[in-house]
């Protein structure tokens, strides 16, 4: 589908490089996307960045301290492009902390980063709306925080969109 549309967001770079696991090794600042389709064909983009990555960042006054030992904040933006209705209406994923899975920098997963603490340490106008079909058939742009709850200071963070493969980013 084209668009004369301008977008806020870059387009994805083709050709990045994959982990063993399938998913794209990813930056901070650099575009990603979800491609619908509809009898196979592109039926519209879901873009995002993941503009920023902070380990332990400055949460609400009366936040409860971490669980499992510091907290880690990103920063996203979400932009819909071109997604009709029909298939906006098959996304069955969420930007949201349980779409998150953290590991150490050996490779260990640490399960549990989606604490009540984590969800308590940004003002509710800093947490990332839910990404629902309604939101995307209408491509309404989108920018917002998700916190986990990790225990160690230093790994990486895989986004899973239940899609083929995810998106691995670095921390720490």
């Amino acid at each position: 589908m084209t668009s004369t549309r301008t977008w806020k967001l870059p387009n994805p770079e083709p050709g990045r490089k994959k982990n063993a696991y399938g998913d794209l090794i990813a930056k901070p600042g650099e575009a990603n996307g979800v491609t619908f389709t509809s009898d196979d064909q592109p039926d519209g983009e879901l873009i995002f960045v993941v503009s920023k990555i902070t380990l332990d960042p400055k949460c609400v006054a009366g936040a409860a301290k971490s669980r499992r030992g510091h907290f880690l904040r990103i920063d996203l933006e979400v932009e819909p492009r071109d997604v009709s209705a029909e298939s906006a209406e098959l996304w069955s994923s969420s930007f949201a902390a349980p779409s998150w899975v953290a590991y150490d920098a050996k490779g260990t997963a640490q399960p549990g980063t989606d604490t009540e603490e984590a969800g308590g340490c940004l003002k509710s106008e800093e947490q990332l709306p839910y990404v629902d079909s309604r939101l995307i058939a209408k491509g309404t742009f989108v920018k917002g925080s998700v916190v986990l709850d990790v225990s160690s200071a230093k790994g990486t963070v895989v986004l899973d969109l239940n899609t083929d493969g995810g998106w691995e980013f670095q921390y720490g």
